[in-house]
């Protein structure tokens, strides 16, 4: 299905089952939607159940969807919200609008504002990549269970859920207690009914008031939780404005939670002096956090203790041993671009995670010493050109009149391949090629062969 201008469908309608545009329920195998116009869409616009098992619905790809909301005052509206055994779910290349000025103002608290994914209970296998989304309450909500829904025996956990290079702003001010960027929630009775593998990379988050950046308040009471929440790579930026959270929340929500964490390589600005950069209510055996950029003056809390500075969390279970606090220069951080400006010094450098080897433009890491910390992988303004000469030799000679060959290449960060443009230059007789593999004579003497 492609190519598709929808406009005004459940405008201004309330958030219920009955209300969708795209209706999934049973869900179908092998399906696409590309290049879609969805303007002032209320209620759901992509809602369904994919059965509980034993076969898997899928794959589907949603690509390229230009989406609008506009919900009802006071209410709420989500993009899509998938349950069940769906399995290989793509979201890619799409721009999301909340809209919230069209149709708002809402205050924290019932269906309020506009979800943007929905990943919920037994679905597996989704990749969310390179989206724009404005003006969202939740960028990204993963829910592992729901009574009655794909639980008990029919369940399955989530897992391996992928949300890399999107780009999240929100500068409403609407939410009073703030927005969870991220939210991993809700969790069932046994090992089940949970989340399991969970990746977020390369993301710039950017709100002028949020609660948290990720909050996770999942896992399940029946027994250990199986799985790893990966967070790297992102750029987090904003005021945190709802008291007592923190940019990174771990709430202490079921009695079995994920114990294996990796917090690597991120970012975390914006915040005012005093507000408090991660929280954990208990002590993840397997957490492993370092190479982060925290935001100046702002505390640390480890397994529900007392707030202290970035030493004393060093000194903790918390880790962070490389990691530190400065301010980054980010191009313009009011409307959601976070890239590094070329003279940043806090974040180039300073990460680690060979594995992530593209930043959220596609740009290869590192592009220094070391990967930057960050989504952005800063290219530095101007750097120079890398020349490997790999022939002649040092010491060679040749008879009087030979033919001499030459060979190098030359790569640069900003401009690609520039071998065919490599000049070549003799200490006694000046220019004497251009390009990756010229020849050339050269007079009676010994000559330093210069490419540059």
């Amino acid at each position: 299905m492609h190519d598709l201008a929808l406009e005004r469908i459940n405008r201004g309608q309330p958030l219920d089952s009955s209300r969708i545009t795209f209706n999934l329920f049973g869900c179908p195998d092998h399906f696409a939607v590309v290049n879609v116009d969805a303007a002032d869409i209320g209620a759901y616009f992509i809602r369904g159940s994919c059965g509980y098992g034993p076969s898997t619905s899928g794959p589907m790809r949603w690509q390229n969807i230009s989406y609008r909301a506009h919900g009802q005052t006071g209410g709420g509206t989500t993009f899509v919200k998938l349950w069940g055994y769906n399995q290989g779910m793509e979201f890619l290349d799409s721009k999301l609008d909340g809209n919230v000025d069209a149709w708002l103002p809402c205050n924290w608290g019932g269906n309020c504002g506009t979800v943007g994914f929905q990943v919920a209970q037994c679905s597996r296998d989704w990749t969310i990549r390179n989206n724009e989304l404005d003006e969202m309450i939740v960028g990204l909500s993963v829910q592992a269970s729901a009574t009655g829904f794909c639980d008990g025996s029919d369940a399955r956990t989530v897992d391996d859920i992928v949300f890399d290079r999107n780009r999240y702003t929100d500068s409403s001010g609407y939410w009073l207690d703030g927005i969870n960027i991220i939210a991993l929630t809700d969790g069932g009775n046994s090992p089940s009914e949970t989340s399991e593998d969970i990746t977020i990379t390369n993301n710039f988050l950017s709100t002028d008031s949020y609660g948290t950046c990720l909050y996770y308040g999942t896992g399940n009471s029946g027994g250990p939780n199986p799985g790893t929440i990966t967070f790297a790579h992102n750029t987090c930026n904003g005021d945190l404005i709802r008291s007592g959270w923190s940019a990174l929340y771990l709430d202490d929500t079921r009695t079995h939670k994920h114990q294996n964490w990796r917090i690597k390589n991120n970012i975390f600005s914006g915040n005012s002096a005093g507000d408090i950069n991660v929280i954990t209510e208990w002590a993840p055996p397997g957490w492993d956090s370092d190479h982060n950029v925290f935001n100046p003056g702002s505390t640390f809390i480890w397994n529900d203790g007392s707030a202290g500075d970035l030493s004393s969390w060093q000194n903790s279970p918390g880790g962070d041993t490389s990691s530190s606090q400065c301010a980054p220069l980010h191009n313009n951080p009011a409307s959601g671009d976070l890239h590094l400006q070329a003279a940043d010094s806090c974040a180039p450098d300073q990460g680690s995670m060979a594995e992530i080897s593209e930043d959220i433009d596609g740009d290869l890491r590192p592009l220094g010493s070391g990967p930057d910390a960050g989504a952005d992988e800063v290219s530095g303004g101007n750097t120079p050109p890398q020349v490997a000469i790999d022939a002649p030799g040092d010491g060679s000679s040749w008879e009087e009149t030979s033919m001499i060959g030459f060979s190098a290449t030359a790569t640069d960060a900003e401009d690609g391949d520039l071998t065919a443009h490599l000049p070549w230059t003799s200490s006694i007789d000046g220019p004497i090629g251009t390009g990756g593999s010229p020849s050339a004579t050269l007079s009676i003497g010994t000559h330093v062969a210069t490419a540059l």
